[in-house]
């Protein structure tokens, strides 16, 4: 707690600072999704929760996710237009893409938040499945790595390798199961096959675009971030819960928690903020090997959005820590 509170009072300091200088002005959208993740931090998951509310919880989200992802692909206009209109993330055109494009957003607005709750679904069938062998959980897992694979951004390519690394791990390491390995290596290459080539095309120019995807992000010096380095340069403390008032100041706000968190605090935020959530995780999950594939998915969506500073990540977070604290290490489901 006493480490959150001189975070906020650092934080706010730098606020105050840019304000009478700048023409930047306090925003709450800044302020509130640190607060939230700083306060989801000091909760201590000890006790269980229901098990069958929250086994019925992940069947209906998965049964949701998976109906709206098959409407969208089937280009039911009725059911585009809704979630164009009230589950965009950005702006309205780069949901209306993802969706032409084919590739399974559900209604998460865009492809790296998508990616980022089919990860933590599959993590969270994965874990059921090695404590109860059901077949249920392999499928969604499967399902999940499926949609998360014709996504095909930067973000999505990440998370499947992860899936695909950490199930061969589990099965081949600890049970020596070679034919759940084959079974999962052909599910990837039918997956590659069928989700083809044009995907694939779409993914080689977005990484060659000059304000999209990993490369124009952390390899171009004159990327869309180069505003943010420069203000840091002039500010050093950073610019707090801040924002311009000027749309046009070519300052990003998304795309990456690195970043963002790094101009709003220099590096006394990112630093902080991830070490904190380096010790729940510690504190929380009891498991090494649950603790270090948790901690690699959310470090590695912060290469892509801003995880602690969106209210939806911030939640299933706090979602997924409950799900642990309920089945790690129970074997009755």
């Amino acid at each position: 707690m006493f480490i959150s509170g001189c975070l906020l009072a650092y934080l706010t300091i730098a606020t105050l600072v840019i304000i009478l200088s700048e023409d930047f002005r306090f925003s709450i959208s800044r302020l509130a999704p640190v607060v939230c993740s700083l306060v989801i931090m000091c909760f201590n998951f000890k006790n269980e929760y229901d098990k069958k509310f929250l086994i019925s919880l992940l069947n209906k989200i998965i049964i949701i996710i998976i109906c709206i992802n098959i409407l969208l692909l089937l280009n039911i206009m009725p059911v585009r237009q809704f979630i164009v209109a009230y589950y965009t993330q950005y702006k309205s055109y780069i949901t209306d893409n993802f969706i032409a494009l084919g590739r399974p957003i559900g209604v998460f607005g865009v492809g790296n938040i998508a990616a980022f709750f089919y990860t933590g679904i599959f993590l969270i069938s994965m874990m059921l499945y090695q404590q109860t062998m059901k077949r249920t959980y392999l499928i969604y897992m499967l399902l999940m790595f499926a949609l998360c694979l014709r996504i095909l951004n930067t973000t999505s390519l990440g998370y499947a390798c992860l899936m695909i690394t950490y199930y061969i791990y589990t099965n081949y390491i600890y049970n020596r199961k070679s034919f759940a390995i084959i079974i999962v290596i052909f599910f990837g290459i039918i997956s590659v096959v069928l989700f083809g080539s044009s995907l694939f095309g779409t993914f080689w120019e977005n990484q060659q675009a000059g304000a999209n995807g990993f490369c124009p992000r952390y390899l171009n010096a004159t990327g869309i971030f180069s505003k943010n380095f420069s203000l840091i340069k002039e500010y050093p403390l950073g610019i707090g819960y801040s924002l311009p008032n000027n749309d046009q100041s070519n300052i990003y706000f998304a795309d990456s928690g690195y970043l963002v968190s790094y101009t709003m605090g220099n590096i006394v935020f990112p630093i902080t903020l991830y070490t904190l959530f380096y010790k729940w995780i510690g504190a929380n999950i009891k498991t090494k090997e649950y603790r270090i594939v948790f901690r690699v998915y959310v470090f590695l969506m912060e290469l892509g959005f801003v995880t602690f500073l969106a209210l939806r990540s911030i939640s299933l977070l706090f979602i997924l820590m409950i799900f642990y604290s309920s089945f790690e290490n129970k074997k009755q489901v």
